[in-house]
């Protein structure tokens, strides 16, 4: 037995079509500028710093964005999936990101004087 499901309204797919083809192409510009920003602050690096600096930096520079994904916990994830979250709820969610921002930032100043041997 074969079974089709139609669209319950004809405009709807080609709204949606239009929403993610905008969607997608402001992602891929903000995509774009990241790298260009990125590659920018880069080259300014590598002018100010001597390679031995830069290396050090370069090993710290590693473990940034697991870090940032353990800082955030989520939160932001949960808040866009979540769409129906009242003012109150909003504004209790952004409150434990700077205690849990200090949490990878804490657990690297250990092991920092063994950077500098």
């Amino acid at each position: 037995m074969k079974t089709t499901v139609d669209s319950p309204t004809p405009g709807l797919a080609k709204k949606l079509d239009k929403h993610l083809a905008h969607s997608l192409a402001w992602r891929a510009a903000t995509n774009w500028a990241s790298q260009l920003v990125s590659w920018a602050s880069l080259f300014v690096v590598v002018r100010l710093l001597t390679p031995a600096d830069f290396g050090i930096v370069a090993m710290a520079l590693v473990l940034f964005p697991y870090l940032r994904i353990l800082g955030e916990f989520g939160i932001p994830q949960t808040i866009v999936n979540l769409r129906d979250l009242t003012d109150e709820q909003l504004a209790a969610s952004g409150s434990p990101l700077p205690s849990l921002g200090r949490l990878p930032c804490s657990s690297r100043l250990p092991s920092s004087p063994l950077w500098w041997w």
